[in-house]
């Protein structure tokens, strides 16, 4: 690792909900983690243990501790280490090298006790390189390459005419090295990428001349080796790579052969994944139209991962480390107001876990499922916020492409739902994003009720609430007459018509009301219902439901003496969808409500010009 970086603090800013969860999908970002923490390395074990070194100041005495999966302290090394340089893993340790009275080696054992340490000789001012294969220990020690058995034994030493710190330096599970530096005397102007086998026998497999007289050192220094030998490079600065690129990433192969991964880049830097064979490439600038970070399969298909800033334009995000464990994925950065998934969150610095399949679930953090208290009966929106919709509609615009299905009640998938709640009802949603899954709720209450039943017994109208009232109601019967306060009042019409009957309640700051059209005389039943979306001035022709409450299996609905094109809609008491028909030039039609359950039921009827619903109840 090339980075030795403060890490300081993350800060959600969402309201904690009940939900449940599976364990596979406990992704989180640490707040405040290690405050002014400079980080020199990391290593992962295949028993997902965390192996980190890290400084207080820059240039200080290093500290070795191991971590498990949620980034806690379970060992801490015994000694600090003067002059870190890289650490390896070695037999049923780790190997630690500093550049400390020469040069020092470390040897831990897995919980960090000291087992043996051993110095060498070294005059060169170049930083060295540590590579671990399966039997051999290599060192780069100014422009030579030295081979170690696991006894410490020296076997070889090969000359490399490497004049500057190694960009890259890795041991396969053969033996074989691999590794890339510049190769000039007098000007830094050549590269070269270089194997030397397990006896010392050197081939260079491509060189590399940078471009304009330009040294290496004016370029990104983004240079990355994986397990199995392959070359990852930034090539910005280098001859041959100067057509319509901004600093293309290219992978070359042990046998030479290249491919370009990707052509559009700023800034960015690279890690390997060995437990997911995927290179991660990690953006260091502030841009609003590239991803924070992408990883790219070993067929070299990449995956972007994009955030999206929660005000303006411009996106900050940069990360310093990633590190890959059997189970999950930790970044280290650095973000400025940004959203992941639906998630908001600003600071400085920060530790992410991410799933397995890289995807971003906090298991304390609702996604923008707030319950709801309605003032009056009406329809309204459930979901993420609208802020949120292109964000979340996206999945350029996350980490994780979320998707959302409700159910009980069914509502189908979406990441808003319109829903007309007859009742106190609380709406269930599973959220997914990649294999990760969890589900939450929001409940929608509504303070004020005022929809009723009435009878019509020829001029007589008799009318009954069908939920408790306030003491500031009102019946209006649309001849001038109001009826204050009295709860099952009977009204007789003294004139034959179509009259707007309306209950309202004036018990807090909007008035809730429920209005149902009558003509008189007749004999007929029936019950209000408050639709938003309707004109209350709109004159609607006479709707008759009969019988209601039915305990048939027909339900006939009178609509006017003028025939029309009629399409109706069924929905039960949570707003779910029951049924659809259309029918042509009806006043009077007949529905088989067999299939339907007990319970209070909501109907639709819409013409060309008007729109209108109703109640029903099935016994």
């Amino acid at each position: 690792m090339k980075h030795n970086k403060h890490v300081i603090t993350l800060l959600f800013i969402l309201t904690l909900t009940s939900i449940s969860f599976a364990q596979e999908c406990d992704s989180w970002i640490k707040s405040y983690y290690q405050q002014n923490t400079i980080y020199n390395g990391f290593l992962s074990s295949d028993d997902s243990k965390i192996y980190e070194a890290n400084s207080t100041t820059v240039g200080g005495a290093t500290t070795i501790v191991c971590k498990d999966d949620q980034l806690n302290i379970l060992q801490e090394a015994p000694i600090k280490i003067n002059k870190f340089v890289s650490m390896e893993f070695f037999m049923d340790g780790l190997l630690v090298l500093s550049q400390n009275n020469g040069l020092t080696l470390y040897y831990f054992s897995k919980d960090l006790t000291l087992m043996n340490q051993w110095t060498f000789t070294n005059t060169s001012t170049i930083k060295p390189s540590l590579a671990v294969g399966s039997n051999y220990i290599y060192l780069a020690i100014g422009s030579t390459v030295q081979c170690y058995n696991n006894q410490f034994v020296k076997q070889w030493e090969q000359v490399i005419n490497n004049h500057n710190t190694l960009e890259a330096f890795q041991a396969t599970a053969n033996d074989d090295l691999y590794f890339f530096g510049d190769e000039e005397i007098l000007e830094i102007t050549k590269y070269s990428y270089i194997k030397l086998t397990s006896t010392g026998q050197l081939t260079r497999i491509k060189s590399f001349t940078t471009r304009e007289g330009k040294t290496r050192g004016d370029a990104i220094r983004t240079t990355l080796i994986d397990t199995s030998g392959n070359l990852f490079l930034s090539c910005n600065r280098f001859q041959g790579y100067d057509y319509p690129m901004i600093n293309p990433l290219v992978k070359i192969k042990t046998d030479g052969s290249e491919t370009v991964l990707t052509s559009k880049n700023p800034g960015f830097d690279l890690y390997f994944d060995k437990f997911r064979n995927k290179l991660i490439m990690c953006i260091v600038d502030a841009q609003p139209i590239f991803p924070i970070w992408s990883d790219f399969s070993s067929e070299g298909i990449e995956t972007k991962h994009y955030a999206a800033p929660t005000s303006g334009s411009s996106l900050s995000y940069i990360t310093y480390y990633v590190i890959g464990t059997p189970k999950n994925l930790f970044i280290i950065g650095k973000a400025s107001a940004i959203y992941l998934n639906a998630m908001q969150f600003f600071g400085n610095f920060f530790a992410m876990k991410l799933t397995n399949e890289y995807c971003f679930f906090s298991p304390s953090q609702e996604y923008y499922l707030s319950d709801i208290t309605l003032s009056c009966l009406k329809e309204t929106t459930i979901g993420i916020k609208n802020v949120l919709l292109p964000i979340v509609s996206d999945p350029k615009k996350s980490i994780s492409e979320l998707s959302y299905t409700w159910t009980s009640p069914d509502l189908g998938t979406g990441f808003q739902k319109n829903v007309l709640p007859l009742r106190d009802t609380t709406y269930h949603v599973t959220i997914k994003a990649g294999s990760c899954t969890f589900q939450d709720s929001l409940t929608v209450k509504v303070k004020i009720r005022t929809d009723f039943n009435f009878e019509v017994n020829d001029y007589e109208v008799k009318v009954t609430p069908l939920y408790p009232l306030n003491y500031t109601y009102s019946w209006d019967f649309n001849e001038g007459i109001q009826i204050n306060n009295i709860t099952h009042p009977t009204y007789t019409y003294q004139r034959s018509g179509t009259f707007r009957l309306c209950l309202n309640d004036y018990s807090n700051s909007n008035t809730c009301s429920s209005c149902v059209d009558l003509k008189v005389p007749g004999n007929y039943s029936g019950t209000s219902i408050q639709y938003t979306g309707i004109p209350e001035n709109e004159v609607f022709p006479m709707i008759n439901l009969y019988p209601n409450p039915s305990i048939g299996n027909k339900l006939n609905i009178g609509l006017g003496d003028e025939p029309q094109n009629w399409d109706i809609k069924i929905y039960d008491i949570t707003g779910q969808f029951i049924f659809s028909r259309s029918y042509k030039m009806q006043s009077n039609i007949d529905i088989d409500i067999s299939q339907l359950k007990k319970g209070l039921y909501l109907i639709n009827l819409k013409s060309s010009e008007k729109e209108k619903s109703v109640k029903f109840m099935r016994l």
